[in-house]
């Protein structure tokens, strides 16, 4: 087995891990996203209050990732994550099975913190058409 075809099989293996991690990087960046332009308003710092733009873009590309991933695992029965193994099984169509992702506390509460990133998101690069107060 060549390295390329090793390295192709574990991929799906990681694809929970992916979304675990991305899930970790939402906390600084939301974290970020709350206070970098709040300081850039206190000190009158142009960039630091741009930096919402950018930030609200990574949060919501972390959450969709998290999202996606757990979407696939639901879909392709991992059961290596609990909340799959809890909410799903291999006898379920399609349908229900990604119904599931948000069939659930952890899912709906991710699907609906997507949500949030979404609107944030518009909001941060819909008011740069805005007047100036």
């Amino acid at each position: 087995m060549t390295d390329a075809v090793a390295q192709a099989m574990l991929l799906p293996q990681a694809i929970p891990e992916i979304g675990h991690f991305a899930l970790l990087l939402c906390l600084p960046v939301a974290a970020l996203l709350a206070l970098m332009p709040a300081v850039g308003v206190r000190q009158q710092s142009l960039q630091l209050m741009a930096s919402a733009n950018r930030l609200a873009l990574i949060l919501w590309l972390c959450l969709a990732l998290a999202f996606v991933c757990l979407a696939y695992a639901f879909s392709v029965d991992d059961f290596s994550l609990a909340l799959v193994a809890q909410h799903s099984n291999t006898a379920l169509p399609m349908r229900y099975k990604l119904s599931a992702v948000w069939g659930n506390h952890e899912g709906s509460l991710l699907l609906w913190v997507l949500i949030l990133a979404s609107w944030t998101l518009a909001v941060a690069y819909s008011r740069q058409q805005l007047p100036p107060a």
